[in-house]
């Protein structure tokens, strides 16, 4: 595998569930990448040979989306996080990068009913929204990206796959 892409299969193995059919993950991370949810680095995935490579963000994000899509989440809504992802000012850039990085971090996702999703630091600033939203999806960010032991972030990222 070249260093700094992976393929569909392998981000699958890495985020599945353990009692989860992979083969349906492939095929959910397909139809994401269809619908613009997650992008590959190079290659269409049409022909023989030509497989979608995905860089280490694509990675985050299709953890991210099965975690999102296991909690009922729909399509639409992935989507308002994808974008909400791509257009993260500095503090909440620094506060993806925190989630990635540390399980125990205390950063959520949080995704109203209405409105756009955010990424904030700590529970207290959510407060007022409770009262505004009783139903509201929040996401511990720092759980829902951990990823296996195989997973290594040190020096650049990359995937050892299981033999």
């Amino acid at each position: 595998m070249a260093r700094g892409s992976i393929t569909v299969r392998d981000i699958a193995r890495l985020i599945s569930l353990p009692v989860q059919d992979q083969r349906i993950l492939v095929e959910q991370l397909r139809y994401w990448t269809d619908e613009g949810l997650l992008v590959a680095s190079r290659g269409s995935g049409k022909g023989t040979g030509n497989y979608r490579r995905y860089g280490e963000e694509m990675i985050w994000r299709a953890k991210l989306l099965h975690t999102l899509a296991y909690r009922g989440a729909k399509v639409e809504e992935m989507g308002k996080v994808i974008n909400r992802l791509d257009n993260l000012d500095s503090e909440q850039r620094k506060l993806w990068q925190m989630a990635k990085e540390t399980e125990d971090c205390e950063v959520y996702l949080v995704i109203p009913p209405m409105g756009k999703p955010d990424i904030f630091k700590g529970l207290k600033p959510l407060h007022g929204w409770f009262k505004l939203w009783p139903a509201l999806l929040i996401v511990h960010l720092g759980s829902a990206l951990k990823l296996p032991p195989e997973w290594s972030m040190r020096g650049g990222f990359h995937y050892v796959s299981p033999a």
